[in-house]
């Protein structure tokens, strides 16, 4: 079953001994099929001018976002893992690479927590140690179950 919910990303990287937050708040889709749960969400940019089309797949230790779009990526997550990926940019695609180290995930009835701890690199290069948090939450607070 479909479900409307908030998916509120919150980013940072530490590069430099700076740290440089992100944030993105927007609506979407939530349902469930099996043991993965799967958030449809249009997310836009500065950088583009047209939104992305994102799916995010949450499945125990492993979480993949695929946006389409002029951004589009299929990163994923896994922990102890470093996964390759190409990144499209207005300038070109980049190679991007993941060290994932932690993956922890709450669920409750009305939300999903995603706490992500992973190294960044571009082109094989060390960019920033990364955080992130992903909190899925339903607009109306029905069980996500």
């Amino acid at each position: 079953m479909e479900k409307e919910i908030n998916i509120s990303i919150k980013g940072l990287q530490y590069q430099n001994g700076e740290e440089n937050p992100v944030e993105v708040i927007c609506p979407g889709t939530y349902y469930k099929k099996g043991d993965k749960h799967y958030v449809l969400y249009e997310e836009l940019s500065e950088s583009f001018q047209q939104p992305n089309k994102s799916t995010m797949k949450i499945a125990p230790g492993c979480v993949e976002v695929i946006k389409k779009g002029e951004g589009a990526s299929h990163m994923i997550f896994e922990e102890n893992k470093k996964n390759m990926t190409f990144y499209q940019t207005p300038y070109g695609e980049l190679l991007v690479g993941v060290a994932t180290d932690k993956i922890e995930m709450k669920e409750t009835q009305e939300e999903i927590l995603l706490d992500i701890t992973y190294g960044l690199e571009v082109n094989y290069q060390y960019v920033s140690d990364c955080h992130i948090t992903i909190k899925v939450e339903n607009k109306d607070k029905i069980s996500l179950q």
